[in-house]
């Protein structure tokens, strides 16, 4: 793979990852009891395991 090509690439995931890494973070600000919702998940699952 040509360098010129792999830069291109790393560039564009950059691009691509930027916007998803702000919205993910504006979406758990918004969303404070996004840890309790987990730990509720969690024990659901527990429940369903055991």
């Amino acid at each position: 793979m040509p360098i010129y090509t792999r830069l291109t690439a790393q560039i564009v995931k950059v691009a691509v990852n930027q916007p998803v890494a702000i919205c993910s973070s504006m979406w758990v600000k918004n969303n404070q009891n996004i840890h309790f919702m987990n730990l509720h998940v969690k024990k659901l699952e527990k429940l369903l395991l055991f």
